[in-house]
């Protein structure tokens, strides 16, 4: 049985190296079809200003994975694990699977943030990342 420091470890050590990979060699999608849909999608729901490049968005993506003070979940409700990056304060979420893949990005405009990310619907709070990296 993993013992949970080093469990804890493992998590830290993968959120570490995503957030590298993603300064280092910029966000990766699926396809180039999926980084385009979702960039529409955000347009199209007014999640971002209409003028927004792919740039600005994944740059406002970027910005949401280094905040030091959004929160970090961890969600396992599909066939991979994601990491859900949330910036509490503007109501933005980022999935990342634990491949570095970014499945989606967007504003939760349905419910509260809080109601979006809690327990009950799967997702397990780690921390803030400054508290999870330290």
């Amino acid at each position: 049985m993993m013992r949970r420091d080093s469990l804890d470890e493992q998590i830290k050590q993968k959120i570490t190296s995503i957030i590298e990979d993603v300064n280092s060699n910029g966000l990766r999608w699926k396809s180039e079809h999926k980084r385009l849909y979702h960039l529409l999608k955000r347009k199209k729901r007014g999640h971002i200003p209409d003028d927004f490049t792919i740039e600005d968005y994944e740059r406002y993506i970027h910005n949401i994975i280094n905040g030091i003070e959004n929160e970090i979940y961890l969600y396992s409700i599909y066939e991979e694990d994601y990491f859900v990056f949330g910036d509490k304060r503007s109501k933005w979420v980022v999935f990342i699977s634990k491949s570095h893949i970014i499945d989606t990005a967007f504003l939760v405009d349905k419910t509260s943030y809080e109601n979006y990310v809690s327990k009950e619907d799967g997702y397990i709070f780690l921390g803030t990342l400054k508290e999870v990296l330290k």
